[in-house]
């Protein structure tokens, strides 16, 4: 049944059934730690530096995906001090998909962010991208409206 769906659906061509898996798994990571590399890259554009964190993945989740490096500042009106505020209140969770993302994904990666993000006193927050598009910041309306800044 399992390799029927394999060879249907993944162009699985025969060979090692175990290994086929594992490798695409493997490229699955690499794929999201680039893209993780690339959202840090983003901000930088921004002036904002971040490094990715190892440990954010898995079940038992140390961090956030990628956290940002770059000092907070004093307070203060302009828009630079405004965006470190925000990547520091964030908890980032990065995806990215070849096709689509469903409206089910999107919720289910900001519930993933959200119970370690409140422990942190964090945001949750989901940082997504299509291939070929714009990446997209997707935060919950009313966590934003009940989050306390701590």
């Amino acid at each position: 049944m399992v390799s029927g769906y394999l060879t249907s659906h993944l162009n699985y061509s025969g060979g090692d059934l175990v290994s086929s898996v594992r490798l695409m798994g493997r490229k699955s990571r690499t794929k999201g730690a680039h893209y993780e590399r690339e959202v840090g890259n983003l901000w930088k554009r921004a002036g904002i530096s971040f490094k990715r964190n190892p440990q954010g993945a898995g079940a038992d989740r140390q961090g956030p995906d990628i956290e940002p490096v770059t000092p907070l500042p004093f307070m203060s009106t302009e828009i630079q001090t405004v965006r470190i505020w925000l990547a520091h209140c964030l908890w980032h969770e990065c995806k990215r998909r070849a096709k689509q993302f469903s409206t089910p994904d999107i919720y289910r990666a900001l519930e993933e962010a959200s119970a370690p993000a409140g422990r942190r006193g964090l945001l949750p927050s989901v940082t997504l991208r299509l291939d070929g598009k714009p990446s997209l910041l997707v935060i919950n309306l009313e966590d934003l409206i009940e989050w306390d800044m701590k």
